[in-house]
């Protein structure tokens, strides 16, 4: 990694980070911090979460991680009752397109690991 700026070593290195992890993304520009955000793909078939519902301080044990089970995305494609919204993004080389997105909140989870929040 000789020659290169502190930028592309931080990027370059948060490419080797594990999926799972927190990449810490913060770009210096003259003095001065700007934010990033990672836009990354999901599998159709992840396991999507609800945030786990509120327990008394008095139950005993552990309190759950996640919530209820939701639809995964490949359910959702077809789901009529999905809410689409039209947004014109700049694409590749400045070319302008139109894209139907759907968003929401979720927790994703994988097994063996800690469920991380997701939009």
């Amino acid at each position: 990694m000789t020659g290169q700026t502190s930028e592309e070593k931080t990027s370059t290195r948060s490419c080797r980070w594990p999926p799972w992890s927190t990449v810490p993304l913060i770009q210096h520009c003259q003095r001065k911090h700007i934010q990033v955000t990672l836009v990354s793909r999901l599998r159709l078939d992840a396991r999507l979460f609800d945030p786990p519902a509120e327990q008394p301080k008095s139950k005993p044990g552990v309190k759950p991680k996640k919530g209820q089970r939701q639809p995964k995305l490949d359910e959702r494609l077809q789901d009529p009752k999905t809410q689409w919204v039209s947004m014109q993004l700049t694409w590749y080389g400045g070319e302008k397109r139109t894209l139907e997105i759907a968003t929401g909140t979720s927790l994703w989870h994988r097994m063996g690991l800690d469920p991380v929040a997701i939009r």
